[in-house]
């Protein structure tokens, strides 16, 4: 692994406009210079406890308390939520190129329910999730940074050396013409520390309104595993302007409390919820047919009795003597 004056000489930053790599080209450099890191982050299970407020438009303050158990696998990945409204248990499975299922069960109950299946999953767009660029550790409804520079909607078009603290980050800032008019998202590496995410801020593209309206984003470090970061403490702090009549203010807190690196293939299937293919099969059917399903199902039923009726009707007749 190159050290950050090395990778300064590799990485052409901003010097001139031309010089900023392109999305792609950044998407590439990033693959070599953290390897480690995704290899590491991409079979993992992180048990994290999470708190923190909600403040909507009509004053009322809501507090979260959670907990998060959250696996990954060879582009698979799965979130565990226990209690973020209470008392649903919820669970969300998504494979990459493959299916997408969320399901859920109130604290106490023996089976889940499920809610959607999807196969295979299809990415409907990256920027609705991309507010949540670094909590890929965390939520499998968020964008990994891979995923996130795949996407055409997004282009790079800057990168500069920054200074805070003791640390020394490369800060790369995204247009996501996504949205109209487009946003805005500046994300810190360390490449002290295989290329780790340490802030993110996303926004709009206007400065002034980022002051206003953001998502940010810091996560700390603490320990290593084959030489990689393992994230420790995470802060998130989103804001929807006070102007706008639907604003909103949230602050969150997750701290690790365990973290593992032996995954099981089998936490990725329903099978480990309990559930069958049954159950996706009776997901599919629209209402409609599931009312005719039924009514089928309650005709056949019916008709069986009336024959085991009739037939035992018979026996009896057929066993009395003289008849």
């Amino acid at each position: 692994m190159l050290n950050s004056g090395i990778l300064f000489v590799a990485l052409p930053i901003v010097v001139a406009p031309e010089k900023v790599p392109t999305r792609e080209e950044f998407l590439d450099m990033y693959r070599r210079y953290a390897g480690d890191l995704l290899s590491v982050y991409s079979c993992i299970n992180v048990e994290s406890v999470w708190t923190g407020y909600f403040q909507g438009s009509d004053g009322r303050r809501e507090l979260h308390n959670y907990r998060l158990v959250y696996w990954a696998k060879n582009g698979r990945r799965r979130l565990d939520r226990f209690g973020v409204y209470e008392p649903p248990v919820e669970c969300h499975v998504r494979v990459e190129d493959g299916v997408h299922f969320s399901a859920w069960k109130l604290v106490g109950q023996p089976r889940f329910k499920l809610l959607n299946y999807f196969q295979p999953y299809i990415e409907q767009t990256v920027i609705i999730d991309q507010a949540r660029i670094p909590s890929a550790v965390f939520s499998v409804q968020t964008v990994p940074v891979t995923w996130f520079l795949r996407c055409r909607e997004v282009a790079l078009v800057g990168m500069a050396r920054e200074k805070q603290g003791d640390l020394e980050l490369v800060r790369v800032d995204f247009k996501l013409s996504a949205t109209e008019p487009p946003g805005w998202a500046s994300v810190w590496f360390d490449p002290a520390k295989k290329w780790a995410i340490v802030r993110a801020l996303l926004g709009p593209w206007d400065a002034e309104q980022r002051k206003e309206s953001f998502n940010a984003w810091w996560i700390s470090y603490e320990g290593e595993h084959n030489g990689v970061p393992l994230v420790n403490h995470m802060k998130i702090h989103v804001r929807k302007a006070p102007s706008l009549p639907d604003h909103f203010e949230e602050y969150l807190e997750g701290k690790v409390t365990r973290i593992s690196f032996e995954v099981s293939d089998d936490v990725f299937e329903i099978q480990s919820l309990g559930l069958t293919q049954w159950d996706v099969w009776m997901l599919s059917l629209p209402p409609t047919r599931k009312i005719v399903y039924y009514c089928q199902l309650a005709v056949v039923l019916v008709l069986v009795l009336w024959i085991i009726v009739r037939r035992y009707r018979k026996s009896r007749v057929s066993a009395i003597p003289g008849d």
